[in-house]
Order: C-alpha cells, then structure tokens, then sequence
C-alpha cells in the first residue's frame, strides 16, 4: 500500500464554485478524513476553503460556517458513515470512525437529550391541560407529556448521565 502524500496546507483542497456552502463542506472534510484523519483545522481555516477565500476567514465567515455544520453533519451521516466534531477552541474535523464518533459527538448527543426533556419537563410544570380549549393541542399537550414523563425518570436520566466507560 503506498503511503499518503504529506499535507502541511489542509486549505489546499479546490471546492467546486457550482457546490453550495454545504456541499462544499462536506466534500472538505471527506477530503480531511483521507487525508489528515483526526486532525482539526481551525475554523477560519475551513471558512477560507468552503467560501474560496484568499485569506482566513472572519468572525463573519465563521458565523456563516457555523450555520452550514448541522445540515452538512447530516448529510455525512447519511451518505458518508461519518460526522463532523466540532472542538472548540481548535476547529472542525470529521469523525474517524465508530469510537471516536461514540466518544465525541454520540456523548455531547446525551446531555443535549437531557436538557431538553428536563426543560420540556420545566414547561409543562406550568401547563394546566384543563385550561387548553383547542381539543388537539390539548390531546397532543396529553400524550407528550407521557413521554416526557418516562423520558425523565431517573433511570433514564442516570443511563443518559452516565460517563462513557474507560474499558
């Protein structure tokens, strides 16, 4: 097997100027995963290759990025068996396979269940259903609520909770 080229500039890769931002993330961080696995690019970094910059990014470019990442991470999961982590401080690099993706992404994917449950929990604690006309809201208001009444058992809770094991 022959070894990979070296890459010391991770903004070299050309996207394609028909692509949409999305897209062209996308087909960046694929290009990552060959060609530097596991190693983050910084986000004004990234931001210069998926806009086609001639220098870093701004704070401008960045906010743009960001927008881009969630549908992007999606459509990596579909179509390419892979994700995008972001790391703060450091940037963007997608994920190298099923621990990693496990480690990172699947666990911060845990604690964000959590606080939406304990917050929907939070809301219905001030919903009187008795005072809801409309009878399909009502109903709806009815049944989320027995979901999120198991969703917030302690149980559940504590397996959402639990730190990743270190076996």
């Amino acid at each position: 097997m022959a070894a990979k080229k070296a890459v010391k500039d991770l903004t070299e890769f050309k996207v394609a100027v028909s692509d949409s931002v999305m897209v062209r993330l996308v087909k960046y961080m694929m290009w990552l995963l060959e060609t530097a696995p596991g190693r983050p690019v910084p986000m004004t970094q990234v931001a210069k290759v998926v806009f086609m910059l001639s220098r870093a990014g701004s704070e401008k470019d960045v906010k743009k990025l960001r927008g881009a990442i969630s549908g992007a991470r999606k459509k990596m999961i579909l179509d390419h068996n892979t994700g995008i982590l972001v790391i703060p401080g450091m940037g963007l690099r997608p994920t190298t396979g099923s621990e990693d993706a496990a480690k990172y992404q699947y666990e911060k994917d845990a604690k964000r269940v959590v606080s939406a449950v304990t917050t929907m929990d939070r809301t219905r604690s001030i919903i009187k259903t008795s005072d809801i006309k409309d009878a399909v809201l009502r109903s709806r208001v009815t049944e989320l609520s027995k979901a999120v009444k198991v969703l917030t058992s302690q149980d559940i809770l504590d397996k959402l909770r639990l730190p990743p094991s270190t076996e």
